[in-house]
């Protein structure tokens, strides 16, 4: 990676800090030192400037916050597409930059009580099996009642407020107290003025965005409009939850399925409490597979780099991300015992050990 890239990253780094802190300011003053975010402004702009060689001039916050709306690859040498800010506030793309750099505290806390629950379940005879149940629970039932929720949470020690939360208001109909389900996650989607959304970045590109026509939600993408459903007596998942346990779930339940539809394949979720994301056993053949989907190809090679295990481990990247396989590959060439593939490429290589176990001698 050239010094430019280099120098090109820890910008956006500092300008995506500088966003969230300045966006948690607009909401809650109280909670902020709004010095510490005057200076995390003033350092995104002074690198923004000197990666641009001083031709970008950013005089205010007000500037500042209009540049983050415009596509990254507008103000910074990155083959990126993305905004920092749209008109729902900050971005998932922001949030997951930042979250993947380790300077996200919401991405540590769900972990720390990830880790919580193993540590309950480990004791237990069929802690493997409650854990992969609690799992997929939080994936399949982002929006239950207060029974269900309490259900889900029984055998894991957390309370419902760790996890659950009301549907906040915006993402209520006007004048009603419905919501509309993200027909993708099916995790309660925003409303801004006649716009509906989701806040996930893959689900807003799948067609999870919506506008209202004459008091009548119409599709701006793809996906049909879902029909909105009460939102009384209901509570959603948390932020943290929806963004690192249900979303990278959802890939790695449809990896599963995928799998699974191939002859004599069999596979197992988060066996051992977690130790991976997917046991593939092909036979008398076995792949352990690690779902991987990170916004930061670098930040994700840093962080596999830094990692001890020992295994051999397939990463798998979802095939939108299918153009990291060759960077991963790259930076983490001297890890022998690692393989990097996207969906598709998982699938053929299994096909393929199918075909050869099927041959004759």
């Amino acid at each position: 990676m050239d010094s430019l890239n280099i120098e090109s990253q820890l910008a956006l780094n500092h300008a995506a800090n500088a966003v969230l802190k300045w966006c948690t300011i607009s909401n809650d003053p109280e909670i902020v030192d709004i010095d510490l975010v005057m200076h995390q402004l003033s350092l995104a702009i002074s690198w923004i400037q000197r990666v641009n060689n001083g031709k970008s001039q950013i005089q205010n916050p007000a500037e500042f916050l209009a540049l983050m709306k415009k596509p990254i690859c507008e103000w910074l040498p990155l083959d990126l597409e993305e905004r920092l800010v749209d008109g729902f506030g900050v971005t998932a793309f922001a949030q997951d930059w930042v979250a993947e750099h380790g300077n996200e505290s919401e991405a540590t806390l769900i972990q720390e009580q990830m880790l919580q629950v193993m540590s309950r379940l480990r004791s237990r005879k069929n802690g493997d099996q409650l854990y992969s149940r609690f799992r997929e629970n939080l994936i399949s039932f982002p929006v239950v009642s207060i029974e269900k929720a309490r259900e889900i949470l029984l055998p894991t020690g957390l309370n419902l407020t760790q996890v659950f939360e009301d549907i906040p208001s915006t993402c209520l109909d006007k004048n009603s107290t419905h919501y509309f389900p993200c027909p993708v996650c099916y995790w309660p989607m925003k409303r801004h003025e006649n716009r509906v959304q989701c806040s996930g970045s893959r689900c807003f590109s799948r067609g999870a965005q919506f506008s209202f026509v004459e008091d009548r939600l119409s599709p701006l993408g793809d996906l049909k409009a879902p029909t909105p459903k009460s939102a009384d007596a209901m509570l959603r998942l948390k932020h943290g939850f929806w963004r690192y346990t249900l979303l990278p779930g959802l890939i790695e339940l449809d990896l599963k399925s995928r799998l699974e539809q191939l002859d004599g394949v069999k596979v197992r979720l988060w066996p051992n409490l977690d130790q991976y994301d997917l046991l593939v056993q092909i036979s008398e053949r076995q792949l352990i597979i690690d779902v991987k989907d990170w916004v930061n190809t670098f930040a994700l090679a840093k962080a596999i780099n830094n990692d001890l295990n020992t295994e051999n481990l397939i990463y798998v990247v979802p095939d939108d991300r299918r153009n990291q396989v060759k960077i991963l590959q790259e930076n983490c060439s001297s890890l022998k015992h690692l393989q990097f593939m996207s969906v598709s490429q998982l699938l053929k290589a299994v096909k393929q050990i199918i075909t050869e176990q099927e041959a004759p001698f």
